[in-house]
């Protein structure tokens, strides 16, 4: 009886926990059921927040692409259309234009440089040729002063370029030296006028004078020759008045001329002994020779008014007198044009020097903004 009670027991008891166990699985069944829709849950909230995700971009978008359609840097889409393409052509013109006006502007201010340099420059090239020139002019009148015979001195010609300036227009050296320059200080910029002014007179006097010495050399070598020829004409003429005389009272020893002549011969004698190797400048033959026989005649004609060998002297003798002056005053005529065109162009070339230096010190080109 007692063993029969504890197998029901038992038997009670294995059911309880079978039932426990029953309800331990259907709680599992149900946490995995629950489980599973929470999950279904949110993958239906992520796929509506990734849908609402797209249509906010896509409202985004689509708002953007709106205003876009409906305005371009704050203008209208149909006036943004027509003033755009304008604007911007308009603007790419004046760029176009600026470039240009600046190259111009840069072209001009290399040939501002250009003509500076050149003619500043050519104040040196031609420094020594123009010196050579003045030493040349010097020489010329100190041979000439010193001249004792009709004959003309030689004189050494040298070109002194000047006229290349000529190729420059005074508009070239305004433009250069006043228009595009500028002074260092105040009284620079104002005397950068007169310099340029010193520029212009003191290369065309140059120039002027370079193509006159010929011209004036010419003139003192034919006037010259004139006076040679003249002088050489005349002497021969009294040398011919005396041959014939002595011819005459050679023949006839007691011929009234006879005395007068001896003195003539006297003097003449004399003028040969005196002259070197024979030969006589005309500064000796007029000393010695001339003047001796001038004196001579005046008074033979005085004591002998009718003494027509002592007229015939008197007459060639004044005209060889008249001869030596025409050469004295062509001679110191010129000698003191070529010391003047001596002492003129050195003074010219001393003035140059330093009109050049002056606007190597005193001044400078405009900056290219300021090239007119």
């Amino acid at each position: 009886m007692g063993d029969s009670l504890k197998v029901v027991e038992l038997t009670n008891q294995l059911k309880s926990q079978q039932l426990v166990f029953d309800s331990i699985s259907d709680v599992n069944l149900s946490l995995d059921s629950i489980s599973n829709m929470y999950m279904i849950q949110i993958d239906s909230i992520s796929g509506v927040n990734m849908s609402l995700q797209d249509s906010i971009l896509t409202l985004n978008q689509q708002s953007l692409e709106s205003a876009s359609e409906t305005e371009i840097l704050g203008l209208p889409l149909g006036l943004a259309r027509i003033f755009i393409p304008v604007i911007v052509t308009l603007l790419v013109f004046a760029l176009g234009q600026f470039l240009v006006w600046l190259k111009s502007k840069y072209e001009k201010q290399n040939e501002v440089a250009s003509y500076r340099e050149l003619i500043l420059g050519w104040v040196n090239l031609i420094e020594q040729s123009v010196t050579q020139q003045v030493t040349s002019c010097n020489d010329f009148s100190i041979r000439l002063r010193d001249s004792e015979d009709i004959h003309p001195e030689l004189f050494q010609y040298n070109k002194m370029f000047a006229n290349k300036v000529d190729d420059f227009s005074v508009d070239v050296f305004v433009n250069t030296f006043v228009t595009n320059s500028k002074g260092v200080d105040s009284e620079s910029e104002n005397d950068k006028q007169k310099w340029c002014f010193n520029l212009i007179s003191e290369f065309n006097y140059l120039k002027n004078i370079e193509e006159q010495i010929p011209t004036i050399y010419e003139k003192y070598q034919s006037q010259t020759f004139e006076i040679m020829d003249e002088w050489n004409s005349n002497f021969g003429k009294l040398d011919k008045i005396i041959s014939e005389q002595s011819r005459l009272v050679n023949s006839r020893p007691g011929h009234a001329t006879a005395t007068f002549h001896g003195q003539v011969m006297g003097i003449a004698n004399a003028w040969l002994a005196a002259a070197p190797n024979g030969r006589s400048s005309v500064t000796l033959t007029i000393d010695t020779l001339i003047t001796p026989l001038t004196d001579l005649v005046r008074v033979e004609l005085t004591q002998n008014p009718s003494n027509e060998y002592a007229f015939n002297l008197s007459d060639i003798l004044q005209t060889l007198r008249i001869s030596h002056l025409k050469w004295e005053t062509n001679k110191n005529g010129n000698v003191q044009i070529f010391e003047g065109l001596g002492t003129k162009i050195n003074d010219v070339l001393v003035s140059l020097k330093s009109t050049k230096n002056n606007f190597d010190s005193k001044t400078k080109p405009n900056q290219v903004f300021n090239i007119k």
